[in-house]
């Protein structure tokens, strides 16, 4: 109630006049990406290895995997993906069904000049406007199958399943031993997808009813193309019309030898190293899964060797990577993927010092999230405050923080008026409410978008609108809120 009652009080203060709205930027749909590897292959899936072969950054290939969202996705250059398809396996939680791939079918696939030639087209604009939308490097070793991720941050009901998100990921794999078919490349696919009449036959009336006739759908789809090593890459093409009549995503593999970086050595190091925190936990995991290891003893295990290497310097960019990535720690993740050495030795340094005098179990995986992300936040407000943030940081804690991350004493506010990631976010989302009444029009645009990509916007505000307005809106959204009945 406390919370509520600042909130509708900071609201309450005078709103400014309004400006024309800018053409709003060519920007992607908010995707989260992740790479993770496993040992084993796309059929055999992970695999417990008591003693794993020792792996050499020296014959670890470089991986790129990059996404771009496309205003007009071309539909000539490439091949679609079923005429390109090696092997299907679709799943329905643990039900296996016939190798027929029906969400995948839009997509396109090509190698080599084809590819090559999509990339150049789409960068010159001949398909309209482009927008990043993912990227990643990752270092693939031996016998190790690397998961490239991206999902929407949309949750989708699944009427008597709960919850699930959109998903595309790209599988490569790396034989074991020198072979013909060195790599290997898989598309994996999960979205809601119609029950067939014959699969609503088979269901009772409950299960029809609860179903709604959609379910959640998984489609792994081996090709027959695979990039090849400091050759031409892979590229994927898969629609998105919820974003665009022709929108879509266009994706690419580069593939390189480490004797071909050159002065890219350093990123490879990186990468490597955090392939190896990553198959170090899928390893244990692995093993958990199999009986190997009480589950009780897993996080500890993973988690443990990890924090305690933070304090090396050698190591911190990769066990940050791997710490911040597996405990939810966004901003984090960040830093320790962007900054310079120096500028990760003292968020290191200010990681160290907020864990003293607090019992920071590292069994918790809130706990470190929380203490990572606390850290991320005062680290940049110290920043701010002293010399000011590097743009790649500061637009970091913009993304994450919104219009509340321009002030360093709103985040040290912040950080300290809260008990965990999850009120912290809470926090976040209240000070860019408050920040919809800024003087400053500006700031009120920066705000609400921030608000509506999260789905925390007041519905029918308008960050530029008129005194009367915006006042009005605010007013009716916080009604809402209290759940209160509007004034007439």
């Amino acid at each position: 109630m406390k919370r509520t009652s600042a909130l509708v009080a900071g609201l309450a203060a005078a709103l400014a006049g309004c400006v024309s709205a800018p053409a709003p930027p060519f920007e992607p749909p908010p995707l989260e990406s992740r790479l993770s590897y496993f040992e084993g292959s796309i059929r055999s899936g992970p695999i417990a290895q008591s003693n794993p072969a020792p792996r050499s950054i020296d014959e670890a290939l470089w991986i790129e995997f990059t996404v771009a969202f496309v205003e007009h996705l071309p539909q000539e250059q490439l091949t679609p993906v079923p005429e390109r398809t090696e092997l299907v396996l679709v799943a329905r939680g643990s039900e296996l069904l016939r190798p027929t791939s029906e969400l995948g079918r839009g997509a396109r696939v090509g190698i080599g000049e084809s590819a090559r030639l999509m990339r150049q087209k789409l960068a010159a604009g001949e398909f309209g406007r482009t927008a990043p939308a993912a990227h990643g490097l990752g270092a693939l070793s031996r016998g190790v199958t690397g998961v490239f991720s991206v999902q929407f941050p949309e949750e989708l009901r699944i009427p008597g399943e709960g919850t699930a998100r959109r998903r595309v990921a790209l599988q490569i794999a790396r034989a074991p031993a020198l072979a013909s078919e060195e790599l290997s490349v898989a598309l994996v696919v999960e979205d809601l997808t119609a029950l067939d009449s014959e699969a609503q036959e088979s269901l009772s009336g409950s299960e029809k009813a609860a179903s709604g006739s959609r379910v959640l759908q998984r489609e792994y789809v081996l090709l027959t193309d695979r990039p090849t090593i400091d050759g031409p890459p892979l590229a994927l093409s898969l629609r998105a019309p919820a974003f665009g009549a022709d929108a879509g995503f266009a994706l690419w593999i580069d593939v390189r030898s480490s004797r071909s970086l050159q002065s890219r050595a350093d990123l490879h190091a990186s990468a490597f190293a955090a392939a190896e925190l990553e198959l170090v936990r899928a390893g244990v995991q692995t093993s958990a899964l199999a009986g190997e290891l009480p589950q009780s003893d897993l996080y500890r295990r993973e988690i443990g060797g990890v924090f305690e290497a933070l304090d090396l310097q050698r190591y911190h960019r990769s066990a940050l990577v791997f710490l911040a990535g597996s405990t939810g720690a966004r901003l984090a993740q960040d830093l320790a993927l962007v900054a310079e050495d120096a500028e990760l030795s003292a968020y290191v340094k200010t990681v160290i010092e907020q864990s003293q005098g607090r019992e920071v179990l590292i069994s918790d995986a809130a706990g470190v999230g929380w203490l990572l992300e606390r850290s991320a936040y005062l680290f940049a407000a110290s920043q701010m405050d002293a010399h000011g943030l590097p743009g790649e940081l500061r637009a970091c804690v913009l993304a994450h923080a919104g219009e509340a991350g321009r002030s360093s004493g709103g985040l040290q506010s912040a950080v300290a008026e809260s008990a965990d990631l999850t009120r912290f976010a809470e926090r976040l989302v209240d000070d860019n409410w408050i920040s919809l009444v800024d003087a400053q029009p500006a700031a009120r645009v920066r705000a609400f978008d921030w608000l509506r990509k999260r789905g925390k916007a007041p519905a029918g505000f308008d960050p530029l609108g008129t005194r009367e307005e915006r006042r009005a809106g605010l007013q009716i959204a916080l009604d809402a809120k209290e759940g209160r009945a509007p004034v007439r």
